[in-house]
């Protein structure tokens, strides 16, 4: 078979325009690595100069399975890495006999279907049993997947992708939290729903040694923000919430950040840091 003139190595899907930003990263970080050649594209409509790539790179939006296979006819792709949980069953299905190779990355738990008849397999299930490789953010999406008979050597809960964040900016006001410069303090970003009990144990042992030392405290999910509250309240911290306004006083051990969107506010503040993701 005679290739096309601008066959690639690797097609790089963003399920939504969420996904554009951990799309990016690793494009970019591909890029660094080998010298691939890529397609890009995208399920929603987006500004092309937004995902910052050369315009011979982006294919544009994949709204259906029509546009899919004209994509790999255009491109002959080795490999398709889709990320994001808006999982096209009818595209994957279309196309996975022309590709050596399928990723899936940053699935969640809640795009994973229940099997209603368990000799019919529904269409999204054929599909996500298509990919070679599934990466995935936690232990709770990789059990669903595996009731839907993946075998584990495909499924990896290793966390979510990076997102592009070259050097992020400092929102809001810089001297919001100067009071806290004065008292002993570490940050824990991005951190997973299994990683928060370690977080909290570790806070606790350290404030043995030191009364006074503070956490700054963020969940990987915003969706978490509610679970990471009450686990606060059960472990006996006084804590204060970003989602209410609160700010940290005298009194306060933990302070809970409702999401990863002030991260660098967060690391700027203390000299110490975990980064959620390392524990699973």
């Amino acid at each position: 078979m005679t290739m096309p003139h601008n066959a690639v190595d690797i097609w790089l899907h963003a399920a939504s325009a969420a996904d554009i930003s951990a799309s990016l990263a690793l494009y970019e970080r591909l890029l660094q690595q080998d010298d691939f050649d890529f397609v890009l594209s995208c399920g929603d409509d987006i500004v092309l100069d937004h995902l910052g790539v050369a315009g011979d790179d982006y294919f544009g939006r994949i709204p259906e399975q029509w546009t899919a296979q004209k994509l790999v006819q255009d491109h002959s792709p080795k490999e398709l890495i889709w990320i994001g949980s808006k999982v096209h069953a009818n595209t994957i299905l279309a196309v996975r006999s022309k590709l050596d190779h399928m990723v899936l990355a940053n699935i969640d738990a809640d795009a994973i279907p229940h099997r209603r008849i368990k000799f019919i397999p529904m269409p999204l299930e054929r599909a996500l049993r298509s990919f070679s490789d599934i990466f995935c953010a936690d232990g709770d999406t990789a059990a669903r997947l595996h009731m839907l008979n993946i075998s584990d050597a495909r499924i990896h809960p290793v966390g979510s992708l990076q997102s592009q964040t070259s050097v992020p900016a400092l929102l809001g006001d810089p001297e919001e939290f100067n009071d806290l410069k004065g008292r002993p303090m570490w940050t824990a970003v991005s951190v997973q729903r299994e990683e928060l009990a370690a977080v909290l144990n570790a806070h606790r042992l350290i404030m043995r040694e030191s009364h006074r030392s503070f956490l700054l405290l963020s969940p990987s999910s915003a969706k978490d923000e509610e679970h990471f509250w009450q686990t606060c309240q059960d472990y006996g911290f006084t804590t204060a919430r970003r989602l209410d306004d609160d700010m940290p006083e005298a009194r306060t051990q933990v302070f809970l950040a409702d999401s990863n969107d002030e991260m660098a506010r967060w690391l700027s503040l203390s000299p110490v840091a975990f980064l959620g993701g390392s524990l699973i």
